[in-house]
């Protein structure tokens, strides 16, 4: 029924992951992390954690699920329960670096420290 094989299969969703993940990267480096906030704000931990969900977790879980026997129908569902388990964990990765985005730099005590907005959210 089915010719594409299940690495074939997984290394699609890898590039669609990709292609995706390079789109947020662009957005997070240029508009809410530019230098030099990007490394001061921590903005390469958010990045790996990101990264492991949407460059790791949607094609393993493609690679293992995805099998040629099965329908057309049940791959589909199978494949939009992946997309969904994948989109979600992924929104909530850029909600949790979204927040914790510099706002300000602050000079206190001989050092610069950057102000995430959720600092500023909780004394408003």
């Amino acid at each position: 029924m089915n010719n594409i094989t299940r690495t074939k299969a997984s290394l699609i969703h890898f590039c669609i992951s990709l292609a995706a993940f390079s789109i947020i990267f662009f957005i997070l480096f240029t508009l809410w992390y530019p230098e030099p906030y990007f490394t001061a704000s921590g903005g390469w931990q958010g990045l790996k954690i990101a990264a492991s969900i949407d460059l790791v977790l949607g094609p393993l879980l493609t690679l293992i699920i995805y099998n040629p026997s099965k329908s057309t129908r049940e791959l589909s569902l199978d494949l939009s329960v992946v997309a969904c388990i994948q989109t979600a964990a992924l929104i909530w990765g850029v909600m949790t670096i979204y927040n914790q985005r510099p706002v300000a730099v602050v000079y206190w005590e001989d050092s610069f420290f950057t102000v995430a907005a959720t600092d500023l959210n909780r004394y408003d």
